[in-house]
């Protein structure tokens, strides 16, 4: 009985954690839970239950299809958006190995940069009508950064 307990406690842990993924890939993919269940035809209530780790008894056909869709969504990103490790999985999927122990999944990068990670989760944490403002202020600040001025100033001066 003690190691029936055990194993749940593993799986659900298992769950939890590519619940966190699959969320993560989704918001770096740029879609609402909607949009993603639609894409993967399941309910929008199955893939919230998958995010929140509480999708414990989910029949696999639905883990599947919400996996098939990711994958094509993350297919549309420019591939230098994807981490070395993110592009392996997408690039190799029958010999590629899913963390089974603990929560594996978090450790797993979605970017090259964990910086970029974080921009494009700002991106979509604004409301929609607003993201041509915050790409307005990314570009000015980016070409202010870029120039040579900034870049001379920075340097410690020598004497």
């Amino acid at each position: 009985m003690g190691r029936i307990k055990s194993d749940r406690g593993k799986w659900e842990a298992w769950i939890q954690g590519m619940g966190r993924y699959t969320r993560r890939l989704r918001e770096l993919a740029g879609m609402s839970q909607e949009q993603l269940a639609k894409r993967a035809g399941v309910s929008q209530g199955a893939l919230s239950r998958l995010e929140a780790g509480r999708a414990v008894h989910t029949p696999l056909i639905v883990v599947i299809k919400i996996n098939t869709a990711m994958r094509a969504a993350l297919a549309a990103l420019p591939r230098e958006a994807l981490s070395d490790e993110l592009r392996a999985i997408m690039d190799d999927v029958p010999t590629r190995r899913i963390p089974v122990k603990g929560t594996g999944f978090d450790d797993l990068a979605l970017t090259p940069d964990p910086l970029l990670t974080e921009l494009v989760r700002l991106f979509w944490s604004v409301p929609a009508r607003q993201r041509e403002h915050l790409l307005q202020v990314v570009r000015s600040l980016a070409g202010v950064l870029a120039s040579p001025e900034v870049g001379r100033s920075a340097r410690p001066k020598s004497g």
